[in-house]
């Protein structure tokens, strides 16, 4: 047998092992997309590389030579269910490409929300910085529709450690009464990793948020949330007839804490999202190191029992 075949029952081994580790978690107040980044309690701007970092921080595709793709695939219990797929290719030197569909589906309203993305960037530092822009589509069942536009930033100084910063602008329009518009929402943080084993992320989050819910309240507010993860690798040889194959197994965590403050018809709330309310998230992951294409797949759980799985493939 050749070590591709051994390849395949060794992943799909280990992730059901993951299925059972990280089942039965409680509540997540922010559900969304990314194995990884969930599993790490949501931190992106640094983190996240190849097709998958279109949704996240366009920068980060810029690292990426020739093809990537990825998926992810939610189900937040009992009623929703999103997926993502992307692709980047570059086409010349220092500049790729991308492109993405995202698709939500809500049991309980019975609606279906998609949208595309599109998305540009480049090395502006050879090896050390990165800039990349998204402009992204969606339109739903209910009558909302509307755009994204992201623009990205990654640098690294030194290879233990990267920074990452996302400002983004997200605007509705449509039925009103389903309107939620984000003006300004912006996220930045930092990867470290003193050693292959370790890696640690942080990211701080700060968005505008003007919505019109049904029956006509408005709502005016602001949050402000910080997310914290931590990746630890278990990096394993394992010998063949045929040779020799370099398996990173991850294990991820993650929480985030917030405050949230709004202006509800002219009055003021404050909300406080602490360390045990704040989205506690787990997750692993397995990397294929030695074979072409790189493959890695990804699963995660959080508070919320949303349970993401993805891939993605490097050629």
């Amino acid at each position: 047998m050749n070590i591709a075949n051994h390849s395949v029952k060794v992943v799909g081994v280990f992730v059901l092992l993951c299925i059972f580790t990280v089942t039965g978690f409680g509540q997540d107040l922010y559900p969304t997309l990314g194995a990884r980044s969930v599993g790490m309690g949501t931190v992106s701007t640094a983190v996240m590389r190849g097709a998958e970092a279109l949704y996240w921080n366009p920068a980060a595709i810029a690292w990426d030579e020739g093809w990537s793709i990825a998926g992810s695939f939610t189900m937040s219990s009992p009623d929703t269910k999103e997926q993502f797929f992307a692709a980047t290719y570059s086409p010349f030197e220092e500049s790729v490409l991308g492109v993405g569909f995202h698709r939500q589906k809500k049991i309980d309203v019975d609606g279906i929300a998609f949208g595309f993305i599109l998305g540009y960037a480049s090395t502006i530092v050879e090896n050390q910085m990165a800039l990349g822009i998204t402009f992204q589509t969606f339109e739903s069942q209910n009558g909302t529709n509307g755009f994204r536009l992201s623009l990205g930033m990654q640098y690294r100084p030194y290879k233990s450690l990267t920074f990452g910063t996302v400002v983004l602008s997200r605007h509705t329009y449509g039925d009103e009464a389903n309107e939620i518009r984000v003006p300004f929402h912006a996220k930045t943080g930092f990867m470290y990793s003193p050693v292959r084993w370790i890696a640690l992320a942080v990211d701080w989050e700060l968005s505008r948020i003007s919505s019109l819910k049904v029956g006509r309240i408005k709502e005016d507010g602001e949050l402000v949330r910080m997310n914290y993860g931590i990746e630890l690798t278990l990096p394993m040889e394992i010998f063949w007839s045929e040779g020799k194959e370099v398996i990173d197994i991850k294990f991820r965590g993650g929480t985030k804490s917030g405050i949230t403050e709004a202006i509800i018809e002219g009055e003021y709330y404050h909300w406080k999202h602490p360390w045990d309310e704040g989205g506690l998230s787990i997750g692993c992951g397995v990397e294929l190191k030695s074979i072409s294409p790189k493959i890695a797949l990804n699963i995660a759980v959080s508070e919320s029992r949303s349970y993401i799985g993805g891939f993605s493939v490097r050629f």
